[in-house]
């Protein structure tokens, strides 16, 4: 009879957007201040990753049957991430520059997502024309929220 098979697998991914207006003007803030504004604003940037890991295992038994019984199981950790940071003062205040007012700090902020999941899975051919599957699974997310930063 076959051993115990697994396999354990793990990724990583990440992605950062900085983002800029270019060549556009704060009208409302010099209106309300009277200094010129720049023409170029760095708006902030937006972070999105996400990490996985996964176990699963499985072996045949002999108990009879037309086919082995195969017994599955498994499980699963996922973190899921999400972030905004704030821009320069100038690309918020005032609403900001025609076409695109940046993140300001109250936009900011952290927020993530745990999630958690296994199962176990049976099956076997009980006859040459009848396969038989149980499976049991389950999940479960823990939600976390880094506020933004008051001002």
């Amino acid at each position: 009879m076959a051993e115990w098979n697994w396999d354990l697998s793990t990724s990583w991914g990440q992605d950062r957007h900085e983002v800029y207006t270019l060549n556009s003007s704060n009208v409302d803030l010099y209106n309300t201040t009277g200094i010129p504004t720049p023409l170029d604003y760095y708006d902030g940037y937006m972070l999105a990753a996400q990490w996985t890991t996964t176990l699963d295992v499985n072996r045949d038994f002999n108990v009879g049957m037309a086919s082995p019984l195969n017994v599955a199981y498994g499980l699963e950790f996922r973190r899921d991430m999400y972030e905004i940071g704030s821009g320069q003062a100038e690309s918020y205040l005032e609403g900001g520059p025609a076409g695109f007012g940046g993140f300001a700090p109250t936009d900011a902020g952290s927020h993530s997502r745990r999630n958690y999941a296994g199962y176990v899975d049976l099956a076997a051919s009980l006859s040459m024309h009848c396969e038989s599957t149980l499976l049991a699974a389950t999940s479960t997310s823990a939600i976390s929220v880094t506020p933004p930063l008051a001002s």
